[in-house]
């Protein structure tokens, strides 16, 4: 299961605020629906200056860190815990935090690509080309390309909805989804 960029910021902040937050509640559901067969949960977690690739693996019972410069990622076991306890009856004081096995950068921009490239071979089940500092142009305009392609397709789906009729947008609205 993956989930969004804010994802970590929606967590920490029910953690902190002790409620369910109206950024969690679909993902509360989401995940209600399908947690006896979930695996994993990955999620990008960005400080402003470095990301991380953070899964949680429900199957060894941990907090997987991916880190492409092994630095220590803020604290977030806390906000985890309460809101996995407290809305969905997962308990996840046992679970250990271990560092798992991600490429090194050795310089201080790749880190996104990094965590990126690293979610994409967990998902993908290890089929696809692993980043190296000497591929990491290569990387770069690879994750370029993904993001200006699906701009240009979400423009797309907005300019037909927008030249539609009432009954035509909810058409493509339901075909886009």
């Amino acid at each position: 299961m993956l989930q969004p960029p804010s994802f970590f910021m929606n967590i920490d902040k029910a953690g902190h605020e002790k409620r369910l937050t109206a950024g969690l509640k679909l993902f509360v559901q989401e995940f209600s629906r399908i947690k006896d067969t979930l695996e994993a949960l990955h999620f990008i977690y960005g400080n402003g200056s470095h990301w991380w690739l953070c899964t949680l693996s429900f199957a060894s019972e941990e907090f997987q860190i991916r880190d492409g410069l092994t630095l220590s990622p803020p604290p977030f076991r806390d906000s985890f815990e309460f809101v996995f306890k407290k809305f969905l009856d997962i308990d996840l004081k046992s679970w250990k935090i271990v560092r798992s096995e991600c490429p090194q950068q050795n310089d201080s921009n790749n880190c996104g690509i990094i965590a990126l490239g690293a979610m994409e071979q967990l998902c993908s089940r290890g089929i696809v080309e692993i980043w190296s500092q000497k591929n990491s142009s290569k990387f770069r305009m690879m994750w370029l390309r993904r993001m200006v392609e699906k701009h240009i397709h979400a423009t797309k789906v907005l300019a037909e909805i927008e030249r539609a009729s009432l009954y035509e947008r909810s058409q493509v609205w339901c075909n886009f989804n």
